[in-house]
């Protein structure tokens, strides 16, 4: 494989997570980001207080450090006790949840894992979005992630991150893979892909050249 097709993009995809990651980590420490990610991407579920820590995967003090945090924060809310388990949600009534929904889903809570898992394939890939309810902001935490793939990525490496995906954040992830030429073509001629294109998305890999994902560059001014 030619090195020089390879490196630019895993460059490219590098700077870009380090980028988000820095945007981020002056808001949230990292736990807080694991805690975060898991209730802000499913806000219809509750959490036993084991589930969480477990899902949390980090220090148990540290993490319930922050829960009791949020929690105190309203972030979080506390539901009535399964037995003598404590059961946690998002607190979808608080009044900062749409922007935090929305940091997490760009960042931490959704973006990142999707790169992490495209990272191997990152010189294959020419763009990478998430689309449909998840990207809308419409969903309800139970519905399957859709990301758009334009590349040459083998079906079964696919298949194979989005089992991982699964695993990592407890939702199904469907990706959806074109052909960069047969991307070109559908954008011209089919209704539906055109309005993936002009409808809302989350930029997973954002460094093609295929026609209609990437905006054209502005105008040089006079």
């Amino acid at each position: 494989m030619n090195p020089c097709f390879v490196d630019l993009p895993r460059i490219s995809r590098l700077f870009l997570t380090k980028t988000v990651m820095g945007a981020v980590d002056f808001l949230f420490t990292p736990s807080m980001q694991r805690v975060l990610a898991i209730v802000l991407t499913q806000p219809d579920r509750r959490f036993m207080l084991a589930e969480l820590l477990k899902q949390a995967g980090s220090g148990r003090g540290s993490t319930q450090a922050q829960i009791e945090r949020l929690l105190a924060a309203g972030v979080l809310v506390e539901e009535p006790r399964q037995g003598r388990q404590r059961s946690i949600r998002a607190n979808t009534e608080f009044f900062l949840f749409p922007e935090l929904s929305s940091i997490a889903l760009k960042t931490f809570g959704l973006v990142q894992p999707i790169s992490e898992a495209l990272a191997p394939f990152a010189g294959r890939i020419d763009e990478a979005f998430v689309f449909g309810s998840v990207a809308k902001e419409l969903d309800s935490g139970k519905s399957d992630i859709d990301v758009m793939v334009i590349g040459d990525v083998p079906h079964l490496a696919l298949i194979e991150a989005a089992d991982k995906l699964r695993a990592r954040m407890h939702r199904a992830v469907q990706f959806v893979l074109y052909d960069p030429v047969e991307w070109r073509e559908l954008v011209e001629s089919d209704p539906v892909i055109r309005q993936i294109v002009s409808g809302p998305r989350l930029h997973v890999v954002s460094h093609a050249t295929t026609v209609g994902v990437r905006q054209p560059d502005p105008a040089p001014r006079a």
